[in-house]
């Protein structure tokens, strides 16, 4: 089990002409992977994160889910 979280602070030296001021991000991005042994060769992955993009220019402030499911084969 991996658990992890980003954090970033970007702040832009120029104003953005879309939005009259100066661009501030600061994304946030949990995630969360399990990697099941299911044989000495093969393994199941899953994994989740969920991203936080906070910005002021409007078509960069979201936030998405994303699933992951993986097999490893090892030979």
């Amino acid at each position: 089990l991996q658990l992890g979280y980003r954090w970033q602070d970007r702040s832009y030296s120029s104003p953005s002409p879309l939005i009259n001021m100066t661009r501030d991000d600061s994304p946030r991005v949990a995630e969360a992977q399990l990697e099941v042994e299911m044989t000495d060769s093969l393994a199941l992955t899953t994994g989740w994160e969920y991203g936080d993009y906070r910005s002021r220019l409007p078509s960069a402030d979201f936030s998405a889910n994303r699933i992951s499911v993986a097999l490893r084969f090892t030979f």
